[in-house]
């Protein structure tokens, strides 16, 4: 976590947006804050998650914050949704992943990236983003086609099995979508990930810096 927060710390200036996809309890969302972004938008739809990250967000000075209560997906609308029982603040939209008495569902809202610019009029600033949702990733990717050109960093939580919860993305074809965006990929600290850490099915998941060129 904190070699997290100490690449974003190169990035930070008060001329960005922060963007946090999958806030949970603000264990990184709020030493960034403290970096004083021009504004930071805290996307996180876990109920439990939500209690913690205000309950924290409650003893820091700046209000130069917004909370939103939605799950990031590539459509606005509802979704099922899967608390993990038994491991507060971790939740999933690829239930099947877990015995069913390990889970409980919900429904809860969707918005995509695109969308929430809009809504918001957020202006011509450039973003900064951490994007951490729990197998979520290409769907989030596929909600932010308008505004892929105003983030310039992204670090990512990746996992390359990926391929097994989503038909329609591989690591491989989501990393040549990535690339096709115009970004480079690489560890945290600049070095190039291995191959096979980019697309061993049942490989550990990695942080990657994306980097807009």
């Amino acid at each position: 976590m904190q070699k997290i927060i100490d690449c974003l710390r190169k990035f930070i200036t008060s001329d960005v947006f922060y963007i946090d996809c999958g806030a949970n309890v603000g264990d990184i969302a709020i030493p960034v804050m403290q970096m004083k972004p021009r504004y930071s938008f805290l996307i996180e739809p876990d109920k439990e998650a939500l209690v913690q990250l205000k309950e924290s967000l409650s003893f820091i000075q700046t209000r130069r914050y917004k909370i939103i209560e939605k799950a990031l997906s590539d459509r606005v609308g509802e979704t099922d949704f899967y608390h993990v029982k038994n491991a507060p603040s971790r939740s999933t939209f690829y239930g099947k992943r877990f015995q069913e008495s390990e889970v409980e569902k919900v429904r809860v809202p969707t918005t995509t990236i695109d969308s929430l610019v809009e809504e918001l009029e957020i202006d011509k600033l450039d973003f900064v983003m951490k994007m951490d949702c729990e197998l979520a990733e290409p769907l989030i990717w596929r909600g932010m086609k308008k505004t892929i050109r105003r983030i310039k960093v992204i670090v990512m939580e990746f996992q390359p099995r990926i391929l097994t919860f989503d038909a329609q993305h591989n690591s491989e074809r989501f990393l040549d979508e990535i690339r096709m965006a115009g970004y480079s990929i690489t560890n945290l600290d600049g070095t190039m990930p291995s191959l096979r850490d980019l697309t061993d099915p049942v490989g550990s998941k990695i942080d990657l810096l994306l980097r807009r060129l």
